[in-house]
């Protein structure tokens, strides 16, 4: 949670200093992509993958920046995030579409929250 935690205000921050679109998203099994462009897949169970997007179609091309890649390999836990594929941020640092939601980790009986706002704000909730 901790790592994810950074990459939401890494993100933020990016968006704010490229003056451009940064995207994270559950990143596929084996290859540096997203796993869903259009967002319907809420695991994020395999990582996730921050980027500047700077063609806006949810995807990492080889020419686009690339800030964080992280693996997520708990083989007993669950990472969910309410809103889909991707969540991301305009130039400005708040996030696009209003896709305030909150990331779930469930592990057995240890569960662990992270909400972010619709400003982008991110906040830990256990």
């Amino acid at each position: 949670m901790n790592s994810l935690y950074r990459a939401v205000k890494e993100a933020k921050l990016a968006a704010i200093k490229y003056n451009s679109e940064i995207v994270i998203c559950s990143l596929q099994a084996k290859a540096l992509a997203c796993l869903d462009k259009d967002g319907d897949s809420k695991y994020w169970n395999q990582g996730w993958i921050v980027f500047v997007d700077e063609n806006s179609n949810k995807l990492f091309d080889e020419d686009e920046y690339l800030i964080r890649t992280e693996r997520f390999n708990e083989k007993q836990c669950d990472l969910l995030w309410n809103r889909g594929g991707y969540l991301s941020y305009h130039s400005f640092g708040v996030l696009k579409g209003g896709r305030a939601g909150s990331f779930k980790v469930n592990c057995g009986n240890l569960q662990t929250q992270l909400v972010i706002n619709w400003i982008g704000r991110i906040r830990r909730k256990d």
